[in-house]
């Protein structure tokens, strides 16, 4: 199986970030016939996760300022 995330340029000059899945088909002697994946645009997920973990980081920093009150 192949996994691997990375960032792709669209036409208009957008960058996207995108995550790549696909696996081997086989021939009956083993050997590699070919490859079926996909390319997912995970660039939302991304955005929200670094938003999550902003609102993280801001949340611990204010119960430490708290707590040092």
């Amino acid at each position: 199986p192949y996994e691997i995330e990375y960032r792709l340029r669209r036409a208009d000059g957008e960058w996207r970030d995108t995550e790549v899945r696909g696996v081997p088909v086989l021939a009956e002697d083993g050997r590699i016939r070919e490859w079926v994946g996909l390319n997912l645009d995970i660039t939302d997920r991304k955005r929200a996760q670094g938003e999550i973990e902003t609102a993280r980081r801001a949340a611990e920093e204010a119960n430490l300022a708290k707590s040092q009150f």
